[in-house]
Parts: structure tokens; C-alpha cells; sequence
């Protein structure tokens, strides 16, 4: 389990006036509609991000920009730094 969100960065730009939708529909390069019932069950969705601290793949930093980035949009997210993991800190059994 990885908590690394390629578009983190770029959620993290985003201005305050910005919606979900907006974000998405810019991400992905196409107009996406959705109705307001279908963005609150979105941001109602809750999060789990898990990443190692000794993660030698995927640097714990972009967890963390990953957990920002869905914060700022209103999600309920949560993001847990474990140690110890197996094959150099990247898998959990």
C-alpha cells in the first residue's frame, strides 16, 4: 500500500474556488459532470493512506503531499506512518 498520488502537486495549487469536479476534469483532460450528490458522497468516501517511514521505492514525503492534497479538497482522509515493513519498508503483510 503506497500513499503516492501522482497529481498530489497539483491539488496542492489548486486555488481555493476550486471544486472537486474542477480538479478532476482538469486532471483527466475531459469535462466530467457530476451531480452535487454524487461530490458530497466523494468527499463523504473515507481515506486510508498507510506508507513506511523506510520506504526505499516510494519516498514517505509523497504520502504526505497525497494526504494534503486530499485534505485541501475536503476529504475525509487518514494518513498512518508505520516502520518495519518487509522488502526495504514497501509492503505490509
Amino acid at each position: 500500500m503506497s500513499g503516492w498520488l501522482p497529481f498530489a502537486g497539483d491539488m496542492q495549487c489548486q486555488s481555493p474556488s476550486q471544486s472537486l469536479q474542477d480538479v478532476i476534469s482538469t486532471r483527466c483532460g475531459e469535462q466530467i459532470q457530476a451531480t452535487d450528490e454524487e461530490v458530497k458522497t466523494m468527499l463523504s468516501t473515507l481515506v486510508l493512506l498507510l506508507h513506511g517511514t523506510d520506504d526505499a521505492w516510494v519516498d514517505i514525503e509523497l504520502g504526505r503531499q497525497a494526504y494534503a492534497g486530499l485534505a485541501k479538497l475536503g476529504m475525509h482522509a487518514i494518513f498512518k506512518e508505520y516502520t518495519g515493513a518487509d522488502n526495504d519498508g514497501h509492503w505490509v503483510k
